[in-house]
């Protein structure tokens, strides 16, 4: 082997194994295919789409104050006496995202007497761009990347969800209040006589007066009625916080604590028809729980293929697979898979979204890509298909 061969195959070898963005030529064979003559090559998967079904429920628990039994005698308020847990449905969402389809692995040959297309791969060796480097960030989350995800928030569980209604997803962090210190004496706001209250009827009472009080001296703040009024605005907004910090603290005393929080369960599906199925329950006092246990009601995924993409005649039976030889670099035609998630008999999700599993391969022109050629490719990372072929410069 002469060195000009030497230096021409370390090239290659040196390509393939240091970056993501990998010379590639345009004659591809399916993956089974293991023998490749001289040609040096590498591999590239096109993706399949993997359905996300998020469900957030939202948990509600209270824990009554040490003077619950008080509360409607001293303050007028009527409250529970006996702790509850209520779990509701929250939101819904469904998106879909590329996974590597390990059955549509494509090997592309690498000649010197060719100008081969500069393939860029994502991590997981799907297909991203040919002639057009992108973003390393781009690279990182191509398997992750999804478009906009279908939501039902609470207020629209009771109907379908209007396109308008749609959003991104996102992280909702609420307000927690402290529920196990519901039943603790706030001794710091507590005067003498109440800590030597001899009975919960007698703290109540001596509480409820402090309450009033308390409520009192604000209202006389606000209306700029107290006597040796501070003239410093800083100093008013001090006072009413430590009034409003007092009085939230000897309240929970009678009207107990809140807590919420919220829990997300997620599921993944590779898309086929289906009909009822059962992707997981829900149950008031449980919250989120697996399919299978029946303590609560079912949620319903639905997933019907639209039949948008006319699938290719089945091959005779007599020509193997192993026998073909696809030209050009092979791509995704995705179909439409309709979804639709129910709970309680009601449509609670319904959309439309693209599903390679519901289309076809195909392959592009390997005159495309020969000598001098300035095509640009640009492939969407979730489904596989075609984004746009334009000419490097425009």
């Amino acid at each position: 082997m002469n060195q000009r061969k030497i230096i021409f195959i370390a090239s290659i070898l040196l390509l393939v194994f240091s970056a993501p963005n990998i010379l590639g030529q345009t004659n591809s064979h399916p993956y089974d295919v293991t023998k490749v003559g001289r040609h040096y090559g590498v591999f590239y998967n096109l993706p399949q789409t993997q359905l996300v079904v998020k469900v957030e429920a939202k948990k509600s628990t209270y824990i009554p104050g040490k003077l619950a039994a008080y509360a409607e005698t001293y303050l007028h308020e009527k409250v529970s006496t006996k702790s509850a847990t209520t779990w509701t449905l929250n939101r819904f969402s469904a998106s879909m995202i590329g996974i590597a389809d390990t059955t549509k692995q494509y090997f592309i040959e690498m000649r010197d007497k060719t100008v081969a297309p500069l393939l860029t791969l994502d991590r997981n060796q799907m297909i991203v761009a040919i002639n057009k480097p992108l973003a390393t960030t781009i690279l990182e989350d191509a398997s992750t990347l999804k478009p906009e995800d279908i939501m039902a928030n609470e207020e629209h569980l009771n109907g379908v969800l209007d396109s308008d209604s749609y959003q991104t997803e996102k992280v909702v962090h609420l307000d927690t209040l402290h529920s196990e210190k519901a039943n603790e004496l706030p001794t710091e706001y507590m005067t003498q006589e109440m800590m030597m209250a001899t009975s919960e009827s007698h703290l109540a009472s001596l509480i409820a007066d402090e309450i009033f009080t308390i409520r009192e001296s604000r209202n006389l703040i606000t209306r700029g009625q107290l006597e040796n009024m501070p003239q410093d605005g800083a100093a008013i907004k001090l006072m009413l916080k430590n009034l409003s910090d007092q009085e939230d603290a000897l309240s929970k005393l009678f009207l107990g604590s809140s807590s919420v929080e919220t829990k997300t369960k997620t599921i993944t599906i590779l898309p086929s028809d289906l009909t009822d199925k059962v992707v997981m329950r829900f149950s008031k006092y449980l919250g989120l729980i697996d399919a299978d246990n029946l303590a609560g009601n079912p949620i319903v995924l639905h997933i019907k293929d639209l039949k948008t993409v006319n699938q290719a005649p089945e091959e005779n039976e007599e020509k193997s697979s192993k026998d073909k030889k696809a030209e050009g670099i092979a791509y995704n035609i995705p179909g439409q898979a309709a979804i639709t998630i129910s709970y309680n008999g009601q449509t609670i999700l319904s959309d439309k979204l693209p599903c390679t599993q519901f289309g076809l391969t195909d392959y592009l022109a390997p005159i495309l890509f020969e000598r001098k050629s300035t095509i640009q490719v640009t492939f969407d990372p979730i489904t596989g298909a075609l984004i746009n072929i334009d000419k490097e410069g425009k």
